[in-house]
């Protein structure tokens, strides 16, 4: 039998923020995820038999160990991107620091196995002082901490969309940072040089989503089949699903959300502003079916298993 990988998540940082919600989920059995582009809420089972694995993202895994721990005596299969950048403020307001996340990755390894943490250096943000020398000092200074904790590491330059290049000007006008879309060729010569240091550290370096920038390099795939494997699990589907141009990245279900994550970093592409992110952190119970949302969603199935909403307290409409 097929079952799902679960994505926790793209869209916001579901370890540093809302284990207790994921482990009511687990509970519960399900959650309810929105569409990205319809937005129709759709039911997600997260029971045992139907989930072979989960895929964590986070910036900082420590508020999530001790759901971590219970996640692993239930017997899911797992693994954990954490992205490490040093870039710290004001490009990273609320961002925990380098030195403690590499402790507590250490830990994870140690504890989970090693394949458990792929550290992430993305996205690469070129500023005035974020300069390509800048970066290959900072690289290397992190991949000290990596080494022997992750044996890959993924990176891709920041992709400029309208609200991340809104935030990034935004950030510009208050601080002075000016930050700057390098030239392809600079691009390609930086993730050469890193990878170079990566090699010596015993790390792969993958680059995500820019096959144009990879140059030949080993391209990027967050949801792998080979470490999900790795880690135990064995009955998902390898079917391509790529979430952007260039993605290389097997079927999953991401079950975050939008708008959610306050961390306040100015390149994220998840979030419109930090201001709305923490508006949203505040209001969410952890007994809510769903995230980012303000009132919680009550899923039922009928006799055709479409999904039927409604608000608690309110007729459907």
């Amino acid at each position: 039998m097929t079952t799902v990988v679960i994505s926790a998540s793209r869209k916001t940082d579901i370890p540093a923020f809302y284990g207790d919600w994921l482990l009511n989920r687990l509970d519960e059995g399900f959650c309810v995820m929105r569409n990205t582009f319809t937005r129709q809420p759709k039911r997600v089972s997260l029971a045992r038999e139907d989930v072979d694995a989960f895929v964590f993202w986070t910036k900082n895994p420590k508020p999530f160990l001790p759901t971590l721990s219970k996640i692993a005596r239930r017997g899911f299969p797992f693994y954990m991107h954490v992205t490490v950048t040093g870039f710290g403020a004001p490009m990273e307001r609320s961002v925990a620091s380098w030195e403690s996340v590499g402790d507590y990755c250490r830990r994870l390894v140690s504890e989970y196995g090693p394949r458990t943490v792929a550290w992430r250096y993305d996205p690469i943000v070129i500023t005035d002082s974020m300069t390509t020398d800048w970066h290959i000092e900072n690289f290397a200074r992190l991949a000290d901490v990596f080494a022997g904790i992750s044996d890959e590491v993924a990176t891709s330059f920041v992709e400029p969309y309208r609200k991340v290049r809104s935030n990034l000007d935004r950030l510009s006008a208050k601080t002075g940072v000016r930050w700057r879309d390098p030239a392809l060729e600079e691009k390609r010569d930086l993730v050469r040089r890193l990878s170079g240091l990566g090699a010596e550290r015993g790390m792969l370096l993958r680059v995500c989503s820019q096959p144009e920038v990879a140059g030949g390099l080993p391209e990027g795939r967050c949801i792998d089949p080979v470490r999900l494997r790795d880690v135990g699990a064995s009955s998902f589907s390898s079917r391509s699903a790529p979430t952007r141009t260039g993605c290389n990245c097997i079927q999953s279900i991401d079950i975050g959300e939008y708008d959610t994550c306050p961390q306040g970093c100015a390149y994220c592409y998840a979030n419109r502003d930090q201001e709305s992110a923490v508006i949203q952190f505040r209001k969410l119970s952890p007994s809510a079916t769903t995230l980012g949302t303000t009132g919680d969603l009550v899923p039922m199935i009928n006799e055709e298993s479409s999904l039927v909403i409604e608000r608690q307290g309110e007729a459907p409409h």
